[in-house]
């Protein structure tokens, strides 16, 4: 779905970027702690349990980083404008 149409009457759609604020492998194949080590940028990871946080309304989710949540909220805002 998009926004709204751009000077020229075609359909415009914004991107976001979600920044990782640690250092991620780049390849092609990544190991399965590779992709937890990413993952956890962007999901809050319990170390105790060594687990993602449930998300505390969706059961089948994991719980996003403040800053990742404040991004999509910010996303969503941006979606509902007129």
């Amino acid at each position: 779905m998009f926004k709204r149409l751009d000077k020229d009457g075609r359909p415009f759609f914004a991107t976001t970027v979600f920044e990782l604020q640690q250092e991620a492998a780049l390849s092609w194949y990544l190991t399965t702690e590779q992709k937890r080590q990413i993952a956890a940028g962007f999901y809050n990871y319990n170390r105790a349990t060594r687990a993602f946080d449930p998300h505390p309304t969706r059961a089948d989710e994991f719980a996003v980083t403040d800053k990742v949540d404040g991004q999509i909220k910010a996303i969503r805002e941006w979606f509902q404008k007129p």
